[in-house]
């Protein structure tokens, strides 16, 4: 698997590289990539989003695209960690298998840093328990595959304004219910870049694990 690590980059630029990785992935011209970068504020819509057929082009100087992931609306920005793998799925795997690859990855990576997290199946993303026990959101998920590639990914939010998510109901919940690794971690909180490497390890070994599993069983 090769790892990209992109920085900071536009939403649309992040776009337009996976179009042309995808193909590239498809002919076998390019290995399993990973791509880990960071996000200017931006919104987007997937294709549950009821606004996706009429997405306004910016919420309170946010820009926002409607894109064609599943899932419905969620937020990027700087703090939160951005992961698009632009992988070659096998049938015998399929998209949702895919998506409970990227939870367990991210629920690996959380327990890396002593954070229990947990996936709910009707709920895609990882979650914690907070203080008082109450359901918080860490992370998103919203992949698409075209020739049996994956694109778009994961956010995991390590240390974002989390006050963004206000302007949305992110995934079709309430804000509220947004966190992140810092408001369990505080000043102890990995560095992003760190966070982006746990993950780039993880999602290799977990990968390769599920993929034997499928052609095995």
């Amino acid at each position: 698997m090769e790892t990209r690590r992109l920085g900071s980059i536009s939403y649309e630029q992040a776009w337009q590289l996976q179009q042309q990785l995808i193909e590239q992935r498809a002919e076998n011209k390019l290995s399993d990539t990973v791509l880990l970068l960071e996000h200017p504020h931006v919104i987007t819509y997937g294709k549950r989003s009821p606004e996706k057929d009429a997405t306004p082009q910016s919420i309170q100087g946010v820009p926002t695209f409607a894109v064609e992931r599943g899932g419905e609306s969620t937020y990027h920005g700087p703090g939160q960690l951005v992961a698009y793998p632009i992988f070659l799925i096998p049938e015998r795997m399929g998209p949702k298998a895919f998506l409970r690859v990227l939870e367990n990855v991210i629920i690996s990576v959380l327990a890396h840093y002593q954070i229990p997290a947990f996936a709910i199946r009707e709920k895609t993303g990882v979650w914690i328990h907070d203080a008082s026990g109450a359901e918080k959101k860490i992370a998103s998920l919203g992949i698409a595959l075209r020739r049996n590639v994956s694109y778009h990914g994961l956010a995991l939010n390590v240390n974002p304004e989390l006050r963004y998510f206000g302007l949305i109901n992110p995934c079709g919940f309430s804000p509220s219910v947004m966190t992140s690794m810092s408001q369990v971690l505080g000043e102890n909180t990995p560095a992003l870049a760190d966070v982006g490497e746990r993950l780039a390890i993880e999602l290799q070994k977990t990968f390769e694990e599920q993929v034997r599993a499928h052609y095995s069983s």
